[in-house]
């Protein structure tokens, strides 16, 4: 299972494998490629049902492709299909990347039915070559996939690619199809191609050993049509569940209908009205210094000391979105954060630096002693010690990362951060400002545009990228001090954070919005039922 989980594989349990091919395989004729067949669950099932519907056995080895990158599953796949009909000994299986497969053989080849289970490795661990041969692939077949898709996305765009006119794809997704941004050119394409597209979520675990939801995505006919997105708690019977489909959905509109229907339009005044500023209006974000060799080059306080190395040549950072307790970075967290032992002094060596003080030259050298001087982003710096784009200290932090919320903190203890987390510096500052400004972005509003983000990785977290900063919308910081009780309010929704009582903050904060802004509480309450409805819908076990 180690390996399998290596190539991204999960193989294909019986239980989804045949319905699929129920679906999918229509004709006693009809030709079957499964373009990540692992061990042959789907070619087998396949088999199954051309036999079932008449086919006859000196077609049946004409009729089966299969393709897979691991040598070992296909012999186990050879070996299930020689188990269905001795026929298939010769049956179609080549040990290939799919993305050279489709390079070669897009257009060249077609197939009534494709059905198969993508790998579903995400960006980190494929090379750069793999993931553009990818994308390549996945633009000729009409899907412009962003770097960041995982690779099961330009997977199905290939596969689609393979499907005859009218023909049909069945293919086992993660769960995250419904929910990323990245899914949506995909998705957009599909629906040029085929007349119905059903994306169904089902509530339950069918890979044995892995803790991982799936959707299943089903096209079929000649489009353009319509696409169509629901959940269920079980398989059952795929026809039904397809006939049950709601009302067809715009790829470009899908995630709004996540949001309950009688918050929409709450949702679209929101992020229509000009009280709320995007945050480029406000702040220029930067992300935080990328060190390489985090290890080395953030250091516990008690080793930096005992290591000797002077104070003018550290600073504090920040490493990760769960060091921001409240609202605010005080100096009082600083000194926390330093005794206890977590990694969070910053090796910040000018790049004129070149030797002289005895700790950090017998620092420096340990380093070279284990060739960290050659490793990733220390060999382009000359000297590769000298960490770059240490600013002045932000006025405010905010995580790379969202789980059920953002971690933005306001910045009065002067630290630096790592590249988990953004650096925002005010375009007008002044005292409090910040404060205001981060207490306050919990407010429903500004919350529900994080969540309509759609860059979601693993386990369901949010990820805002710098690009994003001008789709996040925050509260005008004079609009909130012109509220009366404002910094109270914000004193207040950091003690609240602090004490775990995160919903008592969001409501302080709903309160600070709705009196600047002078809307209705009932309308902020619906923006709060939208934004809560995303995020519980992407944090839903995957």
């Amino acid at each position: 299972m180690e390996a399998a989980e290596a190539l991204g594989a999960y193989y294909t349990p019986a239980a989804l494998a045949e319905p699929l091919s129920r679906w999918a395989v229509r004709g006693a004729a009809d030709r079957i490629l499964d373009p990540s067949c692992g061990e042959g669950a789907f070619l087998t099932s396949g088999v199954d049902r051309l036999l079932s519907l008449g086919t006859t056995p000196r077609m049946l080895s004409d009729q089966i492709a299969g393709v897979d990158v691991n040598a070992k599953a296909l012999v186990r796949a050879r070996g299930a299909l020689l188990s269905r009909h001795p026929g298939l000994r010769w049956g179609r299986l080549a040990q290939d990347d799919f993305f050279l497969f489709a390079r070669e053989n897009l257009g060249q080849v077609a197939f009534d039915a494709v059905l198969g289970n993508p790998p579903y490795l995400r960006t980190q661990g494929r090379s750069e070559a793999a993931k553009q041969r990818a994308l390549d692939v996945a633009r000729r077949c009409g899907a412009e996939l962003t770097a960041d898709a995982s690779a099961w996305a330009p997977f199905v765009a290939a596969s689609a690619g393979f499907v005859k006119p009218g023909g049909r794809l069945a293919m086992v997704v993660p769960r995250e199809a419904l929910f990323t941004n990245y899914t949506r050119p995909l998705l957009a394409m599909l629906e040029r191609r085929f007349a119905s597209v059903n994306l169904i979520a089902l509530d339950e675990y069918l890979f044995e050993g892995a803790m991982v939801k799936v959707a299943l995505l089903l096209a079929e006919g000649i489009g353009p049509g319509v696409l169509r997105l629901h959940e269920a708690r079980e398989l059952g019977n795929l026809e039904r569940l397809i006939e049950a489909a709601p009302a067809p959905v715009a790829a470009s509109s899908w995630v709004w209908s996540r949001i309950p229907s009688d918050c929409r339009a709450a949702a679209g005044r929101a992020l229509e009205t000009p009280a709320l500023a995007p945050l480029t209006d406000l702040a220029s974000l930067r992300i935080g210094v990328v060190t390489g060799e985090k290890d080395y080059f953030l250091l516990p306080d008690a080793t930096a000391r005992e290591r000797g190395i002077p104070e003018r040549y550290l600073t504090t950072a920040l490493s990760t979105p769960t060091q921001i307790a409240g609202a605010a970075f005080t100096a009082e967290d600083a000194k926390k954060l330093a005794d206890s032992g977590e990694a969070c002094r910053l090796l910040s060596l000018p790049v004129e630096y070149a030797g002289g003080c005895p700790s950090v030259d017998a620092y420096l050298a340990d380093g070279r002693a284990r060739g960290l001087d050659q490793n990733y982003k220390c060999r382009t710096r000359k000297p590769w010690y000298s960490v770059r784009r240490q600013l002045p200290a932000p006025d405010a932090v905010l995580g790379y990362l969202v789980k059920r919320r953002p971690r933005f903190a306001s910045n009065p203890a002067g630290v630096h951060t790592t590249n988990n987390l953004h650096r925002l510096y005010l375009k007008s500052p002044s005292t409090g400002r910040a404060g205001l400004l981060t207490a306050a972005a919990l407010n429903a509003a500004s919350m529900l545009t994080f969540e309509l983000l759609g860059r979601i990785a693993a386990a369901g977290v949010l990820k805002i990228e710098p690009g994003d900063a001008s789709k996040i919308r925050l509260l005008h910081p004079d609009a909130l001090a012109s509220v009366a009780g404002a910094s109270e309010g914000a004193k207040a929704i950091d003690r609240a954070l602090r004490e775990g009582r995160d919903e008592d903050a969001f409501a302080i904060a709903d309160d600070l919005a709705s009196r600047a802004l002078g809307w209705n509480p009932r309308e902020m309450s619906k923006l709060r039922r939208a934004q809560i409805a995303l995020r519980d819908a992407r944090l839903k076990p995957a």
